[in-house]
């Protein structure tokens, strides 16, 4: 049996207001119209939505991020669509260095519509980068 198989593409969505208004709720639909286009265009199959509407990126306290990052922890995740990284997370650094150290260990590819397909090798480049100027900086202002 292919375990591969068994294992869904996880789309993830997020806007930052409820989308009680049209705009929203046209911006919202945008990107789940996106993503899905991209995962089919790529033969990412078995997939499966997760939203978050009305939660900021700068907290890790959204509802389907944090359900989705269980599917990824028992092993049920191949790959994560994304619109762009902003979607799944805002810039911190221990957030980007946890991260990027989960999917990885998960065996998770990431892809990012807007950032140029499979980022999976480029995110985990700029996270190394990122953590080593935030030390850099951290040193110089306490060194």
């Amino acid at each position: 049996m292919d375990r591969q198989s068994d294992k869904i593409t996880a789309l993830y969505c997020r806007v930052d207001k409820p989308f009680c208004m049209s705009r929203d709720g046209d911006i919202a639909q945008a990107q789940i119209d996106r993503i899905s286009k991209y995962a089919e265009e790529h033969g990412l199959t078995n997939t499966e939505l997760f939203c978050d509407w009305g939660f900021s990126g700068t907290t890790l306290d959204r509802p389907e991020y944090n359900w989705m990052l269980r599917m990824v922890a028992i092993g049920k995740v191949k790959a994560l669509v994304i619109l762009d990284l902003s979607r799944l997370l805002r810039s911190s650094v221990g957030t980007m260095e946890y991260m990027g150290d989960f999917f990885h260990q998960h065996g998770v590819a990431i892809h990012s519509v807007k950032d140029g397909g499979d980022i999976t090798e480029t995110f985990m480049q700029v996270q190394k980068s990122v953590i080593e100027l935030y030390r850099q900086n951290v040193k110089r202002r306490h060194g």
